[in-house]
């Protein structure tokens, strides 16, 4: 066994690396290139790697087989009867599953550590209205048209509509960076639309056990989960409080990454397996995690840590997803799974539309955002594998609802592109809430000495170590965000992005700035910057280094109060090495 789970991870990382390099070249979406390199090393291409669900009826008919090879037909039959009352204990699930299955976890996650009270307030419309009457818009249909249409009981039919009103948070949301459209007004509502879906989530799973027949909908289940769920809640918000007041400070003041790694993986897996003890689901206490980490002053340099490990199970995930797919569907049922395709995305962009049009949105601006959440999104996967493998659904409906699935997270990028080409005429309205950056927030509660770091390569790093050991609440901003990746780590505010633009300086804090260190190598780049600065907070004191003597004027100009030339400062090294000699 261990040397099969080294295979599959070396076969998918292999993979995954090919078709990002690949992916970067083509400037296409990495994620979709996942699902496709999944669906290409998966078993029903190159088979490479079988992931293929195992299903209760196809487990017992194997162990069927195997006993009346052995023993008498009256006691195969009740052997197998037996078996029936450890469905959950029966079921092998692969390696795959299991990787999955954890991707899931890390995104809930990461959608937990951004699941602040502030994002809450500015989106609470989008949210608790527009997202409760998509999702009602879009899974109260579709639960309609299995029950009575297509004959399925009630149970699996709920599923199914829970299934196809959640959208891809992730995808919907990377896509709209991508077209630079992610820090408008719409887009952040259509933000929140997504929000609600994921924590809906959580009492989605809750209530499998009650949809696939396994608990009694009595007073006595409602009731003991309540009380159960309550206590959890009570133990998330104890340890936010317990991190905000207490361990954030100290874990600050010691800088040991190593400690913060150890607590994040301790209570990732402790509060997962709490919820599991409770009860309730796993994805619950990724979740919680990821609330009881966020908000505090570390909360930024967890991001930073952690972006290696969802990255790699991100794609993983994804890789998985894609492998999962059968397309022996597509030969039996075309016709079905496009048709389906095609219905999906009209149903859940006219119930989006429908939505953000009551949440205020126009008409175009509600279709064309409407369509960025038209896909059937990555945690509804959570859901449908839990079908599968309790026996709700048969194999063939479970294969056309993933390639639904799958499909529409493919082609996300380009409703994205069109819905944003459709919502284009209509103005965009202005935020309600202006979102302040964390060390903005920061500099509004004290007087806190302040200095910026622009440019981090050898001397700025050099630099923002030395003014961090003096003391000083330093932020650096570097257009590279490799450059940058070091210093969030360490807990340290790391901006990305042009240091000539206003909202670069903004979120740096240059408003309250004391000082700032100008040290990119490039003097008509720093001249930009050095005007920037200075035009936004003429108070500071800018220190700027230049390459040539001649541009110390235009520099001293524009607003620096201190030039440091290289040419200058190398040659009075020389000279003073010449004079040496005599």
């Amino acid at each position: 066994m261990p040397h099969l789970v080294l295979f599959h991870l070396t076969v998918i990382l292999f993979a995954g690396f090919i078709v990002g390099w690949i992916c970067k070249r083509l400037n296409v979406s990495l994620l979709i290139g996942y699902m496709l390199v999944g669906a290409i090393i998966g078993q029903d291409c190159f088979g490479l790697i079988d992931a293929k669900i195992t299903s209760k009826s196809g487990e017992i008919s194997k162990i069927k087989q195997e006993v009346n090879e052995n023993v008498d037909s009256t006691t195969a039959e009740e052997l197998v009867v037996e078996t029936k009352d450890e469905q959950m204990e029966l079921i092998d699930k692969t390696i795959m599953e299991c990787i999955a299955e954890f991707g899931v976890l890390l995104l809930l996650f990461s959608i937990g550590v951004e699941f602040t009270l502030d994002k809450m307030a500015s989106m609470s419309k989008y949210m608790f209205v527009g997202g409760a009457l998509q999702m009602t818009l879009t899974g109260v249909p579709t639960a309609l048209f299995f029950h009575f249409l297509a004959g399925w009981g009630w149970g699996i039919s709920i599923l199914v509509g829970f299934v196809f009103s959640l959208s891809s948070t992730a995808l919907a949301y990377k896509s709209l960076q991508d077209e630079g459209v992610a820090a408008s007004h719409r887009a952040k509502g259509t933000l929140g639309v997504l929000l609600f879906q994921d924590v809906a989530l959580v009492p989605m799973l809750l209530l499998v056990p009650v949809l696939s027949g396994e608990s009694s909908p009595d007073v006595k289940y409602w009731f003991g989960m309540a009380i159960k769920t309550v206590i959890f809640c009570v133990i998330v918000v104890l340890g936010k409080i317990l991190m905000m007041k207490h361990l954030a400070a100290k874990l600050a003041k010691m800088r040991a990454k190593q400690l913060l790694i150890a607590l994040v993986l301790a209570l990732l897996m402790g509060l997962c397996s709490l919820a599991v003890l409770f009860g309730l689901t796993p994805a619950l206490g990724a979740l919680a995690a990821g609330i009881v980490l966020g908000e505090n002053r570390l909360t930024s340099q967890i991001e930073a840590l952690f972006e290696p490990f969802s990255e790699s199970f991100s794609a993983m995930f994804f890789i998985s997803l894609g492998m999962l797919m059968d397309f022996h569907i597509l030969q039996t049922h075309p016709w079905l799974c496009f048709g389906s395709l095609i219905a999906v995305i009209l149903l859940k962009t006219i119930a989006a539309a429908g939505s953000l049009k009551i949440c205020g949105f126009k008409n175009r601006s509600a279709v064309g955002y409407g369509l960025c959440v038209a896909q059937v999104g990555e945690l509804a996967f959570m859901l449908l594998m839990i079908a599968s493998t309790r026996n709700m659904i048969s194999d063939d409906p479970y294969h056309v609802i993933l390639f639904l699935s799958v499909a529409s997270m493919v082609i996300t990028p380009h409703l994205v592109k069109t819905g944003i080409w459709i919502s284009r005429s209509d103005v965009e309205p202005s935020d309600d809430v202006q979102t302040k950056s964390p060390i903005q927030q920061a500099l509004d509660s004290g007087s806190l000495d302040h200095v910026i770091v622009i440019g981090v390569g050898h001397i700025g790093t050099l630099l923002a170590a030395r003014l961090e050991t003096m003391g000083k609440v330093v932020s650096v901003v570097d257009y590279s965000p490799i450059n940058i990746y070091r210093f969030a780590q360490e807990g340290i505010t790391a901006i990305s992005g042009d240091a000539s633009k206003p909202d670069i300086l903004t979120k740096a804090g240059i408003e309250k700035a004391s000082a700032v260190f100008v040290t990119i190598p490039d003097d008509m780049i720093a001249l930009d910057i050095v005007r920037a600065c200075h035009d936004m907070n003429p108070d500071c004191s800018i220190l700027c280094r230049v390459r040539y003597n001649l541009n110390i004027k235009l520099l001293q100009r524009a607003g620096a109060d201190m030039v440091v030339c290289e040419e200058t400062t190398v040659c009075n090294a020389l000279l003073k090495l010449v004079s040496g000699y005599n």
